[in-house]
């Protein structure tokens, strides 16, 4: 989803031709978390100076010197939809575009009413003198289609041209998710293969469809309508705009923001009549108000801190009083009585990043309170976040709530957050989408890409890829395992990473196989699981009642924890005992065994499945010989056991020849099977979907 303020949303970035960004590169910005991932001197850094200046309207080239429509134009593009008219009469003083769209009116000699949309006004207007004019193209007709389509979706592109304040060239935009916006990029992308080249010595050949820049460079051409549908193409120069914010940026280096310059910086920044107020009589009220504005300051502060860690203590301004800033003691922040400068350099990083934010966020508000006049025009607008390297100085376990906490950081804020970081923890998480860059050694341009498959560590072919695609070792991927799953086989390793992978890699889940549940081959392979990672274990067997078998872990676990080693003999003999009938509890006997010798009980769980063996979760077309019910081969398979009861259902078929004699083509139809129910999208058994809902629960944790 865009970043939405309550009267426009924010989309995007593109950034072409700009410092080491020379290839066409689109940046989304959303409600989530976007992390810049790559090794150092990637260029990560360097795109989070490029974002910091296009959202606050500052170009590294002039506006002068190359036209809107120049196919070498430096490229630093925010794309908008407006989620409400502009008109005269919307109550928002000092908007520049307003006041850019009714001069552009009124040089066409129109003078809308109060309540007409600017936009669509001035683009209807356009595209009347576009009908009139006399033209051969045919694509005219849906080009202006296109424009009155983008001017009703209130679609506007903003290309930040500025050098010391903002300003912006204002475009009218089409989109690929749009109906004719779409169709007329696909016209342009075939007409455009007919002609030269962006570089081409006829550069404006387009300039009155869609920005030549948005093609690529000959060594790497673009098509439009392959854009990602939430982007869009200016196409339409409207005119230009100075002075106006779109965002509210709060921009973080690796250099420590000191909290206590921020704030009095901030303070200083309010209108010279203020100070001169505060030194008589009629100061005493401003004085107060000005408290009561810092204590909102310091509850924001707070609250953003508290989302990162809550143990860290509240922080409070000492605001002080003017005769105090005359004899030269300054107002601070302090935590519990301790200057900032005596605290951890992470707790003051944050401190400093929460002041800036807090003070980003609500300076205007309370300019406001404070009756002054900010000289910005009171359209309220999305908050961003760009922060470089978030993790610095983060012990591991604060840095596993990195993700969380920007997240909760951004929320209810209209915001979004890009950083540039080196955080395997943030590159981990599902909630945080994530953009590898690299700069290749032989263009020295910045390459960015998004991280399209989600990490995974299901099988050794996915974990490599992993590794591959994100610059990490595989060792590195492992290390971030957020749960193991222990199941008894290859065909439970088959089922559930076909059926539910989605779960698995949500949880960034390891599988593994202990080939039988009859018995544990060893210690080592216990200590394999147990002490390879730091994630919860999560046993899951076949033919056993989930709350049965989680009761039987739950006695031996309360027994090693009081250190009873008689009740605990006891609580394992019965669980034993139920593994003569059980094949499922004698395995939670040997692992519980085990992982309790090895004193990592308290990081195991247990899952049970209701059907006798895993491949009764695949639909019997799919992998039996001569298909029947599923209850009624159960049914049967029980009417037929012994004394000592059922056991080993796959036998039992395999003897029936509804599966295959030899144990390799048992595999293979296993394989085939969950392949079919993937392909065809067949519905999943319930123990299925409450297994992944259980890893997904897990995963989480």
């Amino acid at each position: 989803m865009p970043i939405a303020g309550p009267q426009l949303e924010i989309i995007g970035v593109t950034l072409a031709r700009c410092g080491p960004v020379e290839q066409v590169t689109h940046l989304p910005l959303d409600d989530t978390v976007t992390a810049l991932y790559g090794e150092n001197g990637a260029g990560k850094s360097t795109l989070l100076n490029l974002l910091a200046m296009t959202l606050q309207g500052r170009s590294t080239y002039p506006w002068d010197q190359t036209g809107p429509g120049d196919s070498t134009v430096v490229v630093m593009d925010v794309h908008t939809r407006f989620l409400m008219p502009v008109t005269d009469g919307d109550g928002v003083r000092r908007d520049p575009l307003r006041q850019t769209l009714l001069d552009a009116l009124y040089r066409r000699e129109v003078f809308p009413e109060p309540d007409q949309d600017l936009l669509q006004l001035l683009v209807e207007r356009i595209c009347q003198a576009h009908g009139r004019a006399e033209r051969d193209d045919p694509t005219d007709d849906l080009l202006l289609g296109a424009w009155r389509e983008a001017a009703s979706e209130r679609r506007l592109t903003f290309r930040a041209v500025g050098s010391e304040s903002p300003s912006w060239g204002v475009f009218l935009a089409c989109s690929p998710a749009s109906t004719l916006g779409s169709e007329a990029l696909r016209r342009t992308d075939q007409t455009w293969q007919h002609r030269r080249s962006p570089r081409s010595s006829d550069p404006r050949a387009f300039d009155d469809r869609f920005h030549p820049a948005y093609w690529g460079t000959d060594a790497r051409p673009c098509t439009l309508a392959a854009l990602p549908r939430s982007f869009q193409v200016p196409s339409l120069f409207l005119g230009q705009v100075a002075g106006m914010s779109l965002a509210d940026v709060v921009h973080v280096t690796t250099d420590l923001p000191d909290a206590d310059e921020i704030t009095r910086a901030f303070m200083l920044s309010l209108e010279d009549p203020v100070h001169e107020e505060l030194l008589d009589e009629s100061g005493t009220a401003l004085m107060e108000d000005i408290a009561e504005a810092m204590r909102q300051i310091e509850t924001s502060v707070n609250e953003l801190v508290s989302c990162l860690q809550p143990t860290w203590g509240s922080l409070t301004w000492d605001l002080l009083t003017p005769e105090d800033w005359i004899r030269g003691r300054l107002p601070r922040w302090s935590s519990e009585s301790t200057a900032l400068e005596d605290l951890s350099f992470a707790r003051r990083r944050w401190a400093g990043i929460a002041a800036l934010t807090a003070l980003t966020v609500h300076r205007h508000e309370i300019a406001r309170q404070l009756r002054l006049w900010t000289g910005r025009a009171e359209r309220p607008v999305p908050f961003v976040l760009l922060c470089d390297e978030p993790e610095a100085g983060l012990h591991k376990n604060l840095e596993r709530h990195l993700p969380t906490a920007l997240t909760r950081w951004t929320q209810g804020r209209d915001g979004a957050a890009v950083v540039a970081t080196h955080s395997a923890e943030l590159l981990a998480s599902p909630s945080v989408s994530t953009m590898f860059v690299s700069m290749p050694e032989a263009t020295y341009d910045i390459a960015v890409r998004p991280v399209t498959h989600a990490l995974s560590l299901v099988d050794g072919t996915a974990t490599r890829r992993s590794a591959s695609d994100t610059g990490l070792s595989v060792g590195d991927l492992l290390s971030l395992s957020r749960l193991t799953l222990v199941v008894e086989g290859i065909h439970d390793e088959a089922v559930f990473t076909g059926l539910i992978r989605d779960s698995l890699d949500s949880a960034l889940a390891g599988v593994l196989p202990i080939h039988g549940g009859t018995r544990l081959g060893s210690l080592a392979d216990a200590r394999l699981v147990i002490d390879g990672t730091d994630a919860p274990v999560l046993i899951v067997l076949d033919d056993l009642d989930r709350e049965q078998g989680n009761d039987a872990l739950a006695q031996i676990a309360l027994a090693a924890r009081d250190d009873d080693p008689v009740t605990l003999r006891r609580a394992l003999e019965e669980v034993r005992q139920l593994g003569r009938t059980n094949d499922s509890m004698l395995f939670l006997h040997q692992f519980a065994s085990r992982a309790e010798r090895l004193g990592r009980l308290d990081r195991v769980r247990v899952h049970g499945l209701s059907l006798p063996d895993v491949i009764c979760y695949l639909d019997p077309d799919t992998i039996l010989s001569s298909p029947r019910p599923w209850p009624d081969l159960i049914d049967q398979w029980h009417g037929e056991a012994g004394p000592d009861g059922p056991r080993n259902i796959k036998k039992w078929l395999t003897r029936r020849k509804l599966l295959p004699q030899d144990p390799k083509q048992i595999d293979e139809a296993v394989a085939q099977a969950v392949l079919t129910m993937q392909v065809e999208g067949r519905p999943l058994h319930p123990d299925l979907v409450a297994l992944g809902s259980r890893i997904e629960e897990l995963g989480l944790r």
